[in-house]
């Protein structure tokens, strides 16, 4: 969910880019820090541990006092959806529960 969100905010908020800064993912409105309640520092392990996650498409540099996300491919919602159904697919279905009315 983490890599839509991103994804998400990031085609949104600067499509043509391909760095945002710690600031606008942190607090701007919409961005994955406040949709999602992050602590500074939670958000920050999230962000590092994009690059794993998201095969090399988004890393986290921090490099001269400058905190930044670096996007090397742009991913559309469609790409951004195949890494939720890839969160889904892990969960074995005797796993789930199911509510009932």
């Amino acid at each position: 969910m983490f890599v839509y969100a991103v994804t998400d905010f990031w085609n949104r908020h600067s499509p043509d880019v391909h760095t945002l800064s710690f600031e606008a993912l942190a607090h701007e409105p919409g961005s994955p820090g406040r949709v999602f309640l992050l602590e500074e520092n939670d958000l920050i392990d999230l962000l590092v541990s994009l690059e794993e996650f998201s095969n090399g498409i988004y890393r986290w540099s921090e490099t001269a006092g400058l905190k930044q996300l670096i996007r090397f491919k742009e991913l559309t919602y469609e790409d951004a959806l195949n890494f939720v159904q890839r969160d889904y697919t892990l969960i074995r279905p005797e796993k789930l529960s199911y509510a009932t009315c």
